[in-house]
């Protein structure tokens, strides 16, 4: 029996958590006008214990120079509950366990949250990311029609998975618009984020996993 691999989509589910844990502390470092952009963000997601919105996700493969795009939707619910869709895969996530459902194949695989790599979840992930990079302002740009700051995010350390990211911020909503980062490996990410919602009451069952007719359980707790 074959157990799919979703790397692509768990990474995805990563720095698309980022959105919004991320900012919830200030960097180790960074300059004024930086912090003071975080602390604004900070002020506006601490108020929302939801998260809802629709992205559009750009991988550049620079190896082979293959560039791979898909498009998908996020919630974000109280705790470490989460669900995110894409047209191949659903990860949804309880706040205790993990399924993740590959559509193509009609298998899930069943985990408990603490043992999986996704446990880079959002409270580990806002102290894991505030500790490893620093900040600074770039200028602005416009992002779809939305004049945003623009901050460059470099890790501590030269060994760090991700080596630069960059986000642009909506210099009138503070909630993020654009995401990008670059990996160990050269290759650069794209995260277009839109229809971002706050704060919106959430069903429970969206965070409930509904078993599809005859699809293949893989159980691994």
């Amino acid at each position: 029996m074959k157990v799919t691999t979703f790397k692509k989509s768990a990474f995805a589910l990563v720095l698309l958590q980022l959105i919004f844990p991320f900012f919830n502390q200030v960097l180790s470092a960074g300059d004024s006008k930086a912090k003071e952009i975080i602390r604004k963000v900070q002020q506006k997601f601490t108020k929302a214990q939801t998260l809802e919105a629709e992205f559009t996700q750009t991988f550049h493969w620079t190896m082979v120079d293959e560039v791979q795009t898909f498009n998908g939707k996020l919630l974000i619910g109280p705790g470490d509950k989460f669900r995110i869709e894409t047209q191949e895969q659903f990860i949804i996530c309880d706040g205790k366990t993990v399924w993740t459902y590959d559509i193509p194949n009609n298998q899930v695989i069943i985990d408990d949250l603490q043992k999986t790599e996704s446990t880079l979840l959002p409270k580990k992930l806002l102290v894991k990311y505030s500790k490893e990079f620093s900040a600074k302002l770039l200028g602005k740009e416009t992002i779809g029609g939305f004049l945003c700051y623009h901050l460059q995010l470099l890790p501590h350390t030269e060994d760090n998975y991700i080596q630069k990211m960059d986000v642009w911020i909506d210099g009138k909503q503070w909630i993020t618009r654009r995401l990008s980062y670059v990996d160990v490996n050269q290759n650069v990410t794209i995260y277009e984020i839109k229809n971002m919602i706050l704060g919106k009451k959430l069903s429970n069952d969206l965070f409930q996993f509904q078993f599809p007719p005859q699809v293949e359980v893989i159980d691994m707790r």
